[in-house]
């Protein structure tokens, strides 16, 4: 037999939680529940090419205190366009259906200009075939402008913007080589970005400096009305390698299993936030 675990929930409701394979469902406890969509248990498979992460350039307008490039910014090196064609060569001739392209950094925007055409020359090569191509990018937003967001608009971009938190916490990772803080011209970015209607969403790097506040943050993300949140624990590499910047692991998975509990509280009341990598973490 499974070895069901039952948890009663607020609203009347029973989670139930095969320990075995993972898969859960809700239920009304005096519901005759089929369980047998419980005991399903499927084979991980590779599900074909679905992302594909493209580092425009190893330039920034910033200095983070955990950026993983580190040196390299130093020498400036930007991608190179007959990597580009051969990079949609290959998607063109992979089963995969769709294909999601996310311009990535340093600061993606630096290279405006490849983005540009890049984005033009990816959509023509992929017309009239029976594949989709979708681009997204993630940015610090400080680079944002009218001229950027109609390009974003007009080819339908999807776009994250980093921050990490309240502005005494951002301040603390996210700042200028001179030391200046970039909150401000984050939050004018993203204000820009509403302006012109593009959906976007914060993507918080977890460091000691926001963890105890870390439920606090997701939770005005919601209030503000962003449709979800990505959490990212900080690793050690690049700038951050040698510093002690790192979250306490304990503290992380209290404080995760918080915002796990009033995500799932929410969900219940038919919220649609999404905190999108909880699960995976």
């Amino acid at each position: 037999k499974m070895k069901i675990c039952k948890i009663p929930c607020e609203g009347d409701y029973d989670f139930l939680l095969n320990r075995e394979n993972g898969r859960w469902l809700l239920t009304r406890p005096k519901f005759n529940a089929d369980l047998s969509s419980l005991e399903k248990r499927e084979d991980h498979k590779f599900r074909g090419l679905d992302v594909i992460v493209l580092n425009t350039t190893t330039k920034c307008n910033l200095s983070c205190s955990y950026c993983l490039v580190g040196d390299r910014k130093q020498k400036p090196i930007n991608f190179d366009w007959s990597i580009g064609e051969e990079l949609i060569k290959k998607c063109k001739e992979h089963p995969q259906k769709n294909i999601v392209i996310v311009y990535h950094g340093s600061e993606p925007l630096m290279n405006f200009d490849f983005i540009k055409e890049f984005t033009r020359y990816g959509k023509k090569e992929f017309a009239g075939t029976e594949k989709n191509i979708f681009f997204s990018l993630q940015t610090n937003a400080t680079k944002l402008n009218e001229e950027v967001l109609e390009f974003l608009v007009e080819e339908d971009i999807e776009v994250s913007f980093s921050l990490d938190g309240f502005q005494q916490h951002n301040d603390l990772t996210r700042f200028y080589p001179s030391g200046y803080s970039s909150y401000k011209d984050v939050i004018k970015g993203v204000e820009l970005l509403k302006k012109y209607g593009k959906t976007t969403f914060p993507i918080v790097v977890i460091s000691k400096y926001n963890l105890r506040d870390l439920p606090e943050i997701v939770d005005d993300v919601r209030k503000q009305g962003f449709p979800c949140i990505q959490l990212t624990p900080l690793e050690s590499l690049g700038n951050a390698k040698g510093k002690d910047l790192s979250p306490d692991p304990d503290l992380l998975a209290e404080k995760l299993i918080k915002i796990y509990e009033r995500n799932f509280q929410s969900a219940l009341r038919g919220e649609k936030f999404k905190v999108r990598n909880l699960v995976n973490i």
